[in-house]
């Protein structure tokens, strides 16, 4: 007889996927690259910055993580906006140096923002579950459950603060 067909799977560098290529639509869609680093790009990244000091407020932690991780304030944690080095030389000229530092002072905060977020969400199971850490919150905090997410609040509402700061003087350089 025959023996079995073994196939093997490489999980990190899966094959590309089959049937027709994706033609001139799917270019039409593709992200045009980094963004151009200029103040009215940094001045509509500060609204976001603004908008999420709501979220910070009411515990909204999944949203704010969201925004986090979506144009343009992606932009500001990556390395060069999200482009080289070279391409934020060629928009900035001699000031790319600065700017760059500045940026991943930004990018810090916005690090630390995202991690506060992440560990300030609370997940259910299941309705046990749920009724388990009110009942642990209701016990540790005297009966009021805001006081939890208040000091996290606070801290992002911080974060903020000093995020905006950063990208105020981000603008000035420029």
């Amino acid at each position: 007889g025959q023996g079995a067909v073994v196939k093997t799977q490489n999980f990190l560098n899966p094959p590309p996927p089959a049937g027709p290529s994706p033609g001139p639509a799917a270019a039409a869609v593709a992200p045009s690259g980094p963004p151009a680093v200029s103040p009215s790009f940094l001045t509509s990244c500060g609204s976001r910055l603004s908008a999420l000091r709501e979220l910070a407020r009411s515990g909204a932690w999944d949203a704010l993580r969201r925004e986090l991780r979506s144009p343009p304030l992606k932009a500001l944690g990556q390395p060069h906006f999200g482009g080289g080095r070279e391409e934020l030389a060629r928009q900035l000229g001699a000031s790319a140096g600065g700017v760059e530092a500045a940026r991943q002072e930004l990018g810090f905060t916005l690090r630390q923002l995202d991690d506060l977020a992440l560990s300030s969400r609370v997940v259910y199971f299941n309705s046990e579950d749920k009724a388990q850490v009110e009942l642990l919150v209701d016990g540790t905090t005297g009966g009021k459950p805001s006081s939890v997410n208040d000091a996290a609040s606070a801290e992002g509402l911080e974060l903020l603060d000093e995020a905006q700061a950063q990208l105020d003087s981000l603008v000035e350089l420029l």
